[in-house]
């Protein structure tokens, strides 16, 4: 069997509902093999080009080919040439079929044959050099996308739109049982669309090279993603990603959940993230400061904790600002601690600050602090806060800072976190 292949490049694969298996060559025809053995197509049964691109079997078992040089359909056991007479002779890279069973054929121009035999001739936005299609794909919906070598395109009221964001080529397209729609491109990787939101699927170690050349979804919602440097898998799990309007790479950020279900991110920037969409907060009375972290205490307040200019706390539409050295021992917060008896611990990079009815107080080494450069905080059953340090653990009981086995075994530790 291996003897008759008369060439080693294939460029597509078809499993047909017989189950044959089709694959389109570089070169050397189609190639069905199923029991019987292998058989080549080519120019002697009707198949005039050699270089096959894509293999498509519509709802009737019609088996369509599309080549570099034309448009072919099976009938019996040899091929029919279809871009004739009122079809230009085209290239084809794509061919499927929407709901009303037309089938739509695109590479060199973009076409439609409906069930009657008529065909039919769509324009796609953009300069001679990028309306090549390479992909086509109905939606769930309805919707006809394009993927074109200048970029992705919408089938809007019988007009083809360019849509917004992907300036590459788009290569393949595919739709997920979730009902989202996956993008690759060549060059600038990998995108989703989802309720009218496109997103680039990006970060480090995703992908192996911006080159998508294949998309396939099994039947465990695997999604698999053949690149031009490499595979890659990616399995669904209870982690999703919940992309920041701006892109950046801050090295402080905080997370703080609130009754209503909302979360507040501290990232540079300050972020509401409500039904997995994120959106920046800009109050006015809080300046262009970093934003380091952030807190939504029990009264429904917000205490946003800036890198350099102290903490402020916005309660309706009233701000308090807290600076050092008046109410705070730094104004480079860390992070925050609401305590039972309603103060407000604030760790900072010069030690611990404390706010509450009674006023304010601040804690550092004179006071028997650790260290000055605080990491976390933690009240546990018992009301005791625990205080962790770049150089120690702190323990505050009873008003007075207190020594115990646990704060002298992580003498001179960093201590980062406290569960």
């Amino acid at each position: 069997m291996a003897k008759a292949l008369s060439v080693n490049s294939i460029f597509c694969l078809t499993l047909g509902r017989d189950g044959s298996l089709w694959a389109g060559t570089e070169g050397g025809g189609l190639l069905r093999l199923r029991g019987d053995g292998l058989r080549v197509f080519s120019a002697s049964d009707g198949l005039t080009e050699a270089f096959v691109r894509t293999v498509f079997e519509d709802d009737r078992g019609r088996l369509w080919v599309g080549t570099d040089n034309g448009l072919f359909v099976l009938e019996g056991e040899r091929f029919r040439r279809i871009d004739r007479g009122a079809i230009a002779p085209m290239g084809v890279h794509s061919i499927t079929e929407d709901h009303d069973h037309r089938i739509w054929a695109g590479g060199s121009q973009l076409i439609t044959i409906d069930p009657d035999g008529s065909a039919k001739v769509f324009a796609v936005p953009g300069s001679y050099s990028e309306t090549a299609v390479k992909r086509i794909l109905e939606t769930s919906d309805g919707t006809v996308w394009v993927g074109t070598v200048g970029g992705l395109q919408r089938l809007v009221d019988g007009r083809f739109r360019t849509e917004p964001g992907i300036h590459a080529t788009v290569r393949t397209l595919v739709q997920t049982a979730d009902g989202t729609l996956w993008i690759g491109t060549i060059g600038e990787g990998l995108w989703t669309y989802r309720d009218g939101r496109l997103t680039r699927v990006s970060g480090p170690g995703i992908l192996p090279s911006d080159t998508v050349l294949s998309i396939f979804e099994d039947d465990q919602r695997q999604i698999w993603i053949g690149t031009q440097a490499g595979l890659v898998r990616l399995s669904r799990t209870m982690v999703s990603l919940v992309p920041l309007p701006e892109e950046g790479d801050p090295d402080f950020e905080t997370i703080s959940g609130d009754d209503t279900g909302d979360l507040w991110v501290a990232a540079h920037h300050l972020y509401l993230i409500r039904d997995r969409t994120a959106h920046r907060l800009t109050y006015s009375g809080i300046g262009t400061v970093p934003v380091r972290n952030v807190y939504r205490a029990h009264d429904g307040s917000l205490w946003i904790g800036t890198d350099g200019d102290g903490v402020y706390n916005r309660r309706g539409a009233e701000i308090h600002h807290y600076t050092a050295p008046a109410e705070l021992t730094n104004n480079f917060i860390r992070g925050f601690l609401e305590s039972h008896d309603g103060h407000m611990w604030i760790a900072t990079d010069g030690g611990v600050s404390r706010i509450g009815r009674d006023g304010v107080a601040g804690f550092t080494v004179e006071n028997g602090l650790a260290y000055m450069s605080t990491r976390s905080l933690l009240e546990d059953r018992s009301a005791t806060i625990w205080i962790g340090t770049d150089r120690g653990l702190s323990c505050w009981a009873a008003g007075s800072f207190r020594q115990n086995e646990a704060t002298r075994k992580l003498a001179e530790e960093k201590v980062w976190s406290i569960l």
